[in-house]
């Protein structure tokens, strides 16, 4: 997975023709900016863990298509058909096997190859498999009053036990991910009558940070 997209070099872009009454834009600042727009669609523009996971499918599918003397780059819809329908075969769940088609579309993309999005064999065999293998997804069990009051009762009065209280209570009062707790910081955070107000700042269900 590369850890960059390069969307074009500054060579690509055309000037227009010159004009006496506007002032060319300096060259060193055309550059700044091509520089800038890649960094923008590269890939750390996307959560980490997501695209470690995007890594790994894509390589377990580069492995299984040279096993089976396929082409995995650009791969063909019945190429990744087929693929789906292996790991639903090695009982993957429906949910893990999108995610590696996502991983492999992914991939695509960021090589410049072309990927067909709507109805294709694709999607009637990952609509197959979610009919026949779909499982409810698993729900964990929340933690209970107790359990919470002796996660608590074991810490220390120090700074960094305090820390731990109330990182623990208000996570576990407001149900925040993991990730929306550290990404906390003093300014998130400010009282509201007797309780806080809280300004989770970016979720796993707003990469875009649009909802603020």
């Amino acid at each position: 997975m590369p850890t960059s997209l390069l969307l074009f070099p500054s060579s690509a872009l055309e000037a227009p023709p010159p004009r006496t009454t506007l002032a060319p834009v300096p060259r060193v600042r055309l550059e700044a900016l091509v520089a800038r727009a890649n960094a923008y669609a590269s890939t750390e523009t996307r959560a980490g863990a997501t695209q470690k996971a995007y890594a790994t499918d894509f390589r377990s599918f580069e492995t299984w298509c040279l096993a089976q003397g396929l082409t995995s780059m650009p791969a063909t819809p019945a190429t990744v058909s087929v693929y789906l329908a292996a790991l639903a075969g090695e009982g993957k769940r429906p949910s893990t096997i999108a995610r590696a088609l996502a991983g492999i579309a992914d991939e695509h993309r960021h090589r410049g190859c072309t990927w067909v999005r709507g109805p294709s064999v694709i999607g009637d065999v990952m609509r197959g498999i979610r009919r026949r293998h779909g499982t409810a997804p698993d729900q964990k069990a929340p933690l209970s009053d107790d359990d919470m009051e002796a996660m608590v009762a074991v810490l220390g009065e120090d700074l960094a036990g305090l820390r731990d209280r109330a990182i623990l209570t208000m996570g576990w009062m407001g149900a925040f991910r993991r990730s929306e707790l550290v990404a906390l910081t003093v300014e998130d955070v400010g009282p509201a009558g007797e309780g806080l107000v809280v300004q989770v700042r970016r979720s796993k269900g707003d990469q875009g940070a649009a909802r603020k």
